[in-house]
């Protein structure tokens, strides 16, 4: 009981800090064991919008495996909210938007369509949060990563 106390008081403490015109979704638990399923994306403790290179604010994780030689690299779905894809399916198919869990159980998700786009790199922080950067990727430069920052993902229902 006292954990479970514990825990309130620090995801509402979590929850003071989000900007609450923006917090228009409800965490849930386990995003480490799983990382398949939907997130909100934040910078700065704010949902994260267009400034970042092809990212929407929230994703869908799918368990599926994209390429048949690289099965560990899976397909996201870009959402405006919860339940709500940016992409039709005919652009979702044809993108290489995606994501993965390195050795070191890091997940990145990847807004790179082929040539430039933004990627995070989160690892666990708590039952429902990943913590880590942001940056975005180009296919000219130098340089040919910039804009990095502290980016949190928080596990929503779909």
């Amino acid at each position: 009981m006292r954990l479970f106390k514990i825990v309130a008081l620090a995801t509402l403490a979590v929850l003071a800090c989000i900007d609450q015109n923006q917090l228009s979704f409800t965490p849930v638990h386990e995003a480490s064991r799983d990382p398949a399923g939907c997130y909100a994306l934040l910078l700065d403790h704010r949902l994260l919008d267009s400034g970042y290179y092809n990212s929407s604010p929230f994703v869908q994780l799918d368990p599926g495996s994209r390429f048949h030689r690289r099965p560990d690299f899976h397909p996201l779905r870009r959402l405006e909210e919860p339940g709500q894809y940016l992409d039709d399916d005919s652009v979702a198919r044809h993108t290489l938007f995606g994501w993965w869990v390195d050795s070191s159980q890091t997940l990145h998700v990847s807004f790179v369509n082929g040539f430039s786009g933004a990627v995070l790199a989160l690892r666990s922080a708590g039952a429902d949060t990943l913590e880590g950067t942001i940056s975005e990727h180009w296919d000219v430069g130098p340089p040919f990563e910039t804009s990095r920052a502290a980016a949190q993902a928080i596990r929503v229902r779909c």
